[in-house]
């Protein structure tokens, strides 16, 4: 073996063992961010068995996309199907209403180590009411079920979406949200084995960080 062939065998090797690492790596933040899930899972079932009403579960899903402790979205948003109408309507939306009050809020729980059920808690405080501005936007979007959108594809594919660059043609029928997600967002079905019950939809508006899965 000459020495150019044994130089390059070295090079494929350091090139597979980064290759090796890297992937190691991103197995890693994999299993961790499940695990994550799985225990945010476990706290928000825990509270929504004692929820009585719509509203309150709507807050504590919520309240685990956007919170610290949770996934940590800057905004998040919950549309629902209207049993008569079978329209989806915009049920509830957490998000601070400037990147001033998103920086308070979580230093705010970084420095208390607050989890979701001080976030649960609190909302119980307030008389079990959201009064952000983009909750008053969302309370008036409806759109169809049966028009051809980027929201009912994600329903009636039952999954997930993370998409980078909106379009217009998205959101047809449902401009309002359209004017909403200017930036990558992700949305996600929200159904049982049998029915399904809408969309949730986040982003990070204040501080652009990308989406990852």
């Amino acid at each position: 073996m000459g020495m150019a062939e044994g130089d390059d065998r070295i090079r494929k090797a350091v090139e597979e063992i980064g290759r090796l690492r890297q992937e190691n790596a991103r197995l890693r933040r994999e299993l961790e961010f499940k695990n994550n899930n799985i225990t945010l899972l476990n706290q928000i079932n825990a509270n929504m068995r004692a929820a009585l009403r719509v509203q309150d579960v709507a807050f504590m899903i919520l309240s685990a996309v956007t919170a610290g402790p949770g996934l940590g979205f800057n905004r998040g948003m919950l549309f629902l199907v209207d049993r008569e109408t079978k329209a989806f309507c915009g049920e509830m939306a957490i998000a601070p209403d400037s990147e001033e009050e998103m920086h308070r809020v979580y230093e705010e729980q970084a420095e208390q180590k607050y989890g979701i059920d001080h976030y649960i808690e609190q909302y119980y405080k307030l008389n079990l009411t959201v009064s952000n501005k983009l909750h008053q936007a969302v309370r008036r979007i409806r759109w169809d079920r049966g028009t051809s959108n980027l929201p009912n594809t994600v329903l009636g594919d039952r999954g997930a979406r993370i998409v980078e660059r909106p379009a217009a043609s998205d959101f047809v029928g449902a401009d309002a949200l359209g004017r909403i997600l200017v930036q990558e967002f992700i949305v996600g079905a929200v159904a049982t084995k049998d029915e399904t019950l809408g969309l949730i939809v986040a982003d990070n508006f204040f501080t652009g960080k990308r989406i990852e899965t």
